[in-house]
């Protein structure tokens, strides 16, 4: 009788602990998952949603033509007082390859310069327009030809602050976000209704080596998406050789 409580309390002990370990899990995945994402939240750029358009009726024009593409994507709105950042999740950046010159405009290499969070002209979507200092144009054509040094290129995704003070971020579920300063090989899609490129995705240049813009560094738990993962850490050289191949012999 005695051996058969000492089992007993050995279970109940050994459940006890069990349950203790899950929850410690789960809230240090909970906790991974807060971390990776404020990282990425600290990048982002940010508006005032009372913030007032373009006087200019020119510049009006050109503002709304850049972000209508952006409208109701990311249903931008006063959010819940508990309520963490926004995402939507994009199923093709699962499929994209991790060198998409086929599908891109042009690829130029150069560093950000400048990064700004507007709202789209229904207020509905927030995305950020970067500034690319450009030093080298690996692809480009003549219906989306790379002017001049600097070009602008967008991402969706930004900080909007509300009129309550509350400040809401909007990501995109895989899409990393590039740091004014840095440097990156960028593959851009034009964007049909404005004088002006959409990210596809990058890499950027770091101490000899590149590191992937999307698909790495998520929250605990996610799935690194392998194409991209793949160049994680890789040696420029090795990066440029297959990236020139690419460009050869595109798919």
């Amino acid at each position: 009788m005695q051996t058969r409580k000492i089992v007993l309390t050995l279970s109940v002990a050994i459940a006890a602990i069990a349950i203790a370990i899950a929850g410690l899990s789960a809230q240090t995945a909970k906790s991974g998952q807060a971390n990776a994402l404020k990282v990425k939240e600290d990048k982002l750029s940010s508006v005032n949603f009372d913030a007032p358009g373009p006087g200019n009726a020119n510049e009006k024009a050109r503002r709304n033509a850049r972000g209508k593409r952006f409208d109701g994507s990311l249903r931008v709105a006063e959010p819940h007082p508990e309520a963490g950042a926004k995402g939507i999740l994009d199923s093709w950046m699962q499929s994209l390859p991790a060198l998409p010159v086929a599908a891109s405009d042009a690829i130029v290499v150069g560093e950000i310069t400048n990064a700004q969070a507007y709202l789209s002209p229904d207020k509905t979507g927030v995305y950020t327009e970067y500034t690319v200092r450009v030093d080298e144009v690996l692809k480009q054509s003549s219906a989306a030809p790379v002017a001049g040094g600097l070009v602008d290129v967008q991402r969706e995704g930004g900080r909007v602050q509300f009129p309550s003070g509350r400040v809401q971020s909007y990501v995109t579920h895989y899409q990393g976000v590039p740091v004014t300063g840095q440097r990156y090989v960028l593959f851009l899609k034009r964007n049909e209704q404005a004088d002006v490129f959409i990210i596809l995705t990058g890499y950027e240049q770091r101490d000899g080596k590149v590191y992937p813009l999307d698909g790495v560094d998520l929250p605990q738990g996610a799935s690194e998406l392998p194409q991209f993962a793949a160049y994680k850490g890789v040696g420029e050289a090795t990066f440029s050789k297959d990236l020139r191949g690419a460009l050869a012999h595109p798919e």
